[in-house]
This record gives C-alpha cells, sequence and structure tokens, in this order.
C-alpha cells in the first residue's frame, strides 16, 4: 500500500507536465494545485512522527506532494510554454518572496562565521580535493542552509511565481477563488465520513495515518483529516471555502452550479453546507478566524472602507510583537477561552504559551538571523531529549530565521492583501465583480494570523498571494498570446515566426 503514495507522487510530476503541455493556461495551475493538495499523500510529519514513510529524495530535493506539484508544473511551463518566461519581468514586489527563499543561506553563513559554530570535524583519510570539499559541506551549517533554502523555495517559491505567471488578472483569480470553494464542497462528504468512521482514508488509500490519531480525537467525537496533514490543516480549508462561498453569494458572483448529469445547484445551499461542514470539522481557531473574516468583509462593505479588513492585517505582528517583548499577560486570554470553549482549550492553549515563552527565550540569544537547523533553536534536557513544542510558524521562524526571517515571512503574507486594499480602495466594496478579490484578500488575512497558531503550510494559499501582489483595479487590454502574463508583469509582444524566417530580398 505504502508504494501507492510514492507512485503517486512519481506521477503527480508526469502528470503536470503532460497537462501543461496539452492544456497551457492558467487553470492547469490552478487545478492541479488544488487536486494535488487534496488528494496525494501527505509526507509531512515524517521527521517527527513515527510511521510516516518519509518521502522520496533526490539531492537536496524532497518529493512531497507541494514539491512534486510545482517541479511538474515548472517543467511543464519551461518546455512547452516558454513564452511566459520570455515574456516575464520580475518587480520591486517579488522581492521578499526572494528573501524568503534564500534567507537560509544567510542565517547558515552567520552561524558559521560571526557565531563561529563548528562546521565539520570530519574528512575522509586520504580524500581528494573534491571529496574533501563535499565532507565539510555535508557537515557544515552552509549545506544545511542550502537544503533549507531549496526546500522553501519549492514549496513557497513556485507556486508564487507560477501565479505570477498564470494568475495575471482579476477574471483568473475569480477562478482560483472558485476552485477553492469547489475543492472544499469536494472534501465535504469527505469530511462527514471521517468525523463519523474516525479519520482513516489516508491508510486505506495509501496505508499509512499521516499524524498522529490522537489529534483527531475532539469533543467525544473526530477531526477529520481527509488527506492533508493535519486536521487544523482541514478545518482551515473548509472554513476558507465557507467564507469565499459565503461573500460571493452575498455579492451575487455564485448563483446556480451546474453539476454532473445536468443538474444544477443554487450557491446558497453550496456556502450553507460549506459553513455547516467547517463547523463539523471541530476546529475551533478555524472557526474564529472564518467569523472574523466574514464580519471583517461585512463590516468593510457597510463601512464602504477597508479599515476592518486592514485590522485584522494587524494582528499578527502585534501578536509576535508582544510576545517576543513579554508585554501581554497570558492569563486574560486563558480566562477567556476558559469561560469561552471550555477548560480542555484553555489548558492547550496554556501549553502552547508555555512552550512559546521557552522558545522566544531561546531565539532571542541569537535574535538577528536565528539558530539555522540542526535542532539547535529548540531546547532540550540533559539526556538531550527535547522539552519543547513550537507549534506556531511564527515561533519556528524566529527560532530557526531571527528576526529578519521572521519579518521576511510577515512582509511576504501581509504586503499583497495591503497592496490590494491601498489599490482598489472603496471599489472592494461596492463593486460586485471585485468580490473575489475582497474574499482573497480576507482570507489570507486570516491565514496570518492562522500561521501564528498553527504551522499549517498549504501552496493553495501562496498562489492566491501571488495572484494578488501584482492585481491592478484596471487591468490592461489583453495582448497575444490571450493567455499571455498582465497585470504588473511588462510584456513585449512577439514577432510573427513568419517574419522571423523569412529570408531577406536580393537586391
Amino acid at each position: 500500500m505504502m508504494l501507492l503514495g510514492r507512485l503517486a507522487i512519481l506521477a503527480a510530476v508526469l502528470g503536470s507536465v503532460l497537462l501543461v503541455r496539452r492544456y497551457p493556461g492558467h487553470r492547469t495551475v490552478i487545478g492541479v494545485y488544488v487536486v494535488g493538495t487534496l488528494f496525494l499523500p501527505e509526507y509531512g510529519a515524517a521527521e517527527y512522527i513515527e510511521g510516516v514513510p518519509r518521502p522520496i529524495g533526490v539531492a537536496l530535493i524532497k518529493l512531497t506532494k507541494e514539491n512534486a506539484v510545482g517541479i511538474g508544473l515548472v517543467a511543464g511551463s519551461v518546455l512547452f510554454d516558454a513564452r511566459r518566461w520570455l515574456a516575464a519581468r520580475p518587480r520591486w514586489f517579488d522581492l521578499p518572496m526572494l528573501a524568503w527563499c534564500g534567507g537560509a543561506v544567510v542565517t547558515a553563513l552567520a552561524n558559521s562565521l560571526v557565531y563561529d559554530d563548528p562546521i565539520s570535524g570530519y574528512v575522509p583519510v586520504g580524500a581528494g580535493p573534491v571529496s574533501r570539499v563535499l565532507a565539510v559541506l555535508d557537515y557544515s551549517d552552509l549545506y544545511e542552509g542550502l537544503v533549507q533554502a531549496a526546500e522553501v523555495t519549492l514549496a513557497w517559491g513556485l507556486p508564487y511565481l507560477l501565479a505570477r505567471l498564470y494568475v495575471t488578472d482579476a477574471a483568473k483569480l475569480r477562478d482560483l477563488v472558485l476552485a477553492v470553494v469547489i475543492g472544499a464542497a469536494a472534501y465535504a462528504p469527505l469530511c462527514l465520513l471521517e468525523t463519523a468512521v474516525s479519520p482513516q482514508l489516508h491508510r486505506w488509500v495509501y496505508g499509512f495515518h499521516q499524524h498522529e490519531f490522537g489529534q483527531s480525537i475532539r469533543f467525544s467525537g473526530y477531526r477529520p483529516m481527509v488527506f492533508m496533514e493535519h486536521g487544523l490543516a482541514v478545518g482551515f480549508w473548509m472554513v476558507a471555502g465557507a467564507v469565499a462561498a459565503v461573500w460571493l453569494r452575498a455579492n451575487g458572483a455564485l448563483g446556480v452550479i451546474p453539476l454532473p448529469g445536468g443538474r444544477r445547484v443554487s450557491g446558497l445551499w453550496v456556502a450553507v453546507g460549506l459553513g455547516l461542514v467547517a463547523v463539523a470539522c471541530k476546529s475551533t481557531g478555524a472557526l474564529v478566524l472564518g467569523a472574523v473574516a466574514l464580519a471583517a468583509l461585512f463590516a468593510s462593505r457597510a463601512a464602504g472602507r477597508s479599515l476592518p479588513i486592514a485590522l485584522v492585517l494587524c494582528a499578527a505582528p502585534a501578536y509576535c510583537l508582544v510576545r517576543t517583548q513579554g508585554v501581554w499577560d497570558v492569563n486574560q486570554a486563558l480566562a477567556l477561552v476558559d469561560s469561552a470553549v471550555g477548560a480542555d482549550r484553555a489548558q492547550s492553549l496554556e501549553f502552547r504559551f508555555q512552550n512559546e515563552s521557552v522558545l522566544v527565550a531561546r531565539a532571542l540569544e541569537r535574535p538577528i538571523v536565528g539558530w539555522g537547523g540542526w535542532g539547535r533553536s529548540r531546547v532540550y534536557d540533559e539526556y538531550g531529549r527535547a522539552t519543547t513544542v513550537a507549534d506556531g510558524m511564527w515561533i519556528i521562524v524566529l527560532g530557526k530565521r531571527g528576526i529578519i526571517g521572521l519579518v521576511t515571512l510577515g512582509v511576504v503574507l501581509i504586503m499583497p492583501v495591503a497592496l490590494v486594499l491601498v489599490r482598489h480602495g472603496a471599489r472592494l466594496w461596492t463593486d460586485p465583480a471585485a468580490a473575489p478579490t475582497a474574499a482573497a484578500a480576507a482570507v489570507l488575512a486570516v491565514y496570518s494570523i492562522d500561521c501564528v497558531l498553527n504551522a499549517m503550510f498549504n501552496p493553495v494559499y501562496v498562489l492566491v498571494l501571488g495572484a494578488l501582489v501584482a492585481l491592478r483595479r484596471d487591468a490592461p487590454a489583453p495582448a497575444p498570446p490571450a493567455d499571455a502574463p498582465a497585470g504588473r508583469w511588462r510584456v513585449k509582444p512577439a514577432r510573427p515566426v513568419s517574419r522571423l524566417l523569412r529570408r531577406p530580398r536580393r537586391a
């Protein structure tokens, strides 16, 4: 059974290449990422969960489902749709993603040179110059930095780049938002199945549980995981789909949806159904974030201003600031959660706060560039066993990449939404055609908060931020080819092939 998962990953790479060759366009990129994220096997917990097999590794590359899909799409695009790469021009707002992808190398060099960490004490006896260099590199911080940079580039950089190349205007962004809604609708019956029989689909299909089974038990029932890394990832996905469906329906952008067999279903029932399934997923934090997103959307429409969304956007940086400075008394939050949700959730939150406090103190020993890899940002007892658990993406990044890395990640997540709010202004709340853009901005805003609470990466959200970052209010007139990059990409019309091949006339 486990062999099926590896074959599915390899098939995803080849299938992505072939799909781009046959259907070169934004819908292929969107569809492959959504389907791959939802249904390919999950190897994300292989490093710390016993029983999860390690993914296929080639050099510095681990073929997880995110990497496999991205590699296949980029390879297919370069081979069969090279016109986009020739026409594309980077812009200033691409710099944060570039810095985020390559920042691990800076941390590695700083740890080796500034902090004088040991680089390597192992060199083979009688080794030649090449073998000596490879041995030093293999046991050095630089090697770990290159590995981390490759992982971040594959997971974050590729979907961002593909979004910049393919999801280049408001109409294509609408297709992306609708794909999230359709993906959530496709997950709905699977989520209901696992709430009844427990998370088993991944084991039935691929032969192993993708995470600890005990973490799927919630409120005397089960929290579905389906084919994602954790129930938290599924919960936020369903909430994102529900938020988008509700907002699109409220603005008349989600009418009747055709089904196979000539049947149709009202968008109202889709929105209501996704909301109910999101509640059934038993992810309290995701439900709260979904309620915040909808409240901010409707408040912005009522006020005709983007201030509510902007306030939501400030929540994650504010939390990171007060936690690193130690100026916030968490007991008030614990008392509020205890009275609103129950003692069980309050104890879980208290455990999270306690671990964060210890990890923040450890991270601030090297505050600028972080500790890098090799698990040095964690805290251990005298027997070498880790005594802390890092849940939030923010504390993981602060420990590994320092304040520079944390600020870079914050800019990557927040800047696209901020640019949309500035460029579009009140049009987001008065023009129904801008409803998909507003929904995407709201989902990304609360996803930045979810990255404070959890570390559930999803490349589809990176597609969204890559589409938002260059989205302009007034799209330019389309130029051939019809699906070529637009927006902030500067496109130069290609010369006809007949003119390039025409022989010069003789005098």
